[in-house]
C-alpha cells in the first residue's frame, strides 16, 4: 500500500456471515412484541443484508466494530420503517401473525455460553417476554452489547455514553433482566 491510499475495502460478505446470528437475534428482540407477532424476523434481516451489500460504499470503515455499529444503524432504521408502515395502514399489527417458531431456537443459539443449552421454546418464549417488559434503555444497552457483541465503548458512541456509563447500565439492566424471568409471565 502505497501512501495516500486508503484501507482496503471489507470484506462485506465475510463481515456480514459473521454477523448473522447476531443480527438474527438483534432483530427479534429489537421488534415489539405486536409487530414481532406481525412482521417476520427474517424479512427484516434479509432487507437489513440486502441494504449492506448494495451500499457497501455507505460503511465508513473502523472494522468490526464499525460494521457493528453501521448494522446496528441499519436494522434499527427497518424496524422503525416497518412499525411506521403497519401504522399508516392502519392495520390490526396484532391479528396476523408472521415469523414463525422454526428459527427461534436458531436466533438465540448465540446467546448460549459453551456450558448452557436452552432446553425449550417456552424458555425463549420466558426471555422474550422478560427483555419485553424491560425500559426501552434497558433492552438497548442489552442488544447493542450482549446481541451484538459491541465493546462498551462501541456501545457508548450509539448511546451517547461513556464506556463505564454503559457498563453501569448493562448491570443494571441484566439485573433488572433476571429480575423480570424470575417473576414469570406478567
Amino acid at each position: 500500500m502505497t501512501e495516500g491510499d486508503s484501507e482496503p475495502a471489507p470484506d462485506m460478505e465475510a463481515l456480514l456471515a459473521q454477523g448473522l446470528p447476531a443480527l438474527r437475534t438483534f432483530v427479534r428482540l429489537r421488534l415489539a412484541p405486536a409487530l414481532r407477532a406481525r412482521e417476520s424476523v427474517e424479512d427484516v434481516v434479509q432487507s437489513t443484508c440486502r441494504e449492506v451489500l448494495e451500499s457497501a460504499e455507505g460503511f465508513k470503515g473502523g472494522g468490526e466494530a464499525g460494521f457493528r455499529r453501521w448494522i446496528y444503524t441499519l436494522a434499527q432504521r427497518k424496524i422503525a420503517d416497518r412499525w411506521a408502515y403497519h401504522r399508516a395502514q392502519k392495520r390490526d399489527i396484532g391479528r396476523e401473525a408472521g415469523g414463525g417458531d422454526d428459527l427461534l431456537l436458531d436466533q438465540y443459539a448465540g446467546l448460549a455460553g459453551p456450558g448452557t443449552q436452552v432446553a425449550s421454546l417456552e424458555e425463549l418464549r420466558a426471555i422474550e417476554a422478560a427483555f419485553d417488559r424491560l425500559r426501552e434503555e434497558d433492552r438497548e444497552v442489552i442488544s447493542l452489547v450482549r446481541v451484538l457483541g459491541m465493546s462498551a465503548a462501541d456501545a457508548g458512541a450509539c448511546l451517547d455514553k461513556n464506556a463505564g456509563a454503559v457498563r453501569t447500565s448493562l448491570h443494571r439492566a441484566l439485573a433488572r433482566l433476571a429480575e423480570e424471568l424470575e417473576r414469570g409471565p406478567g
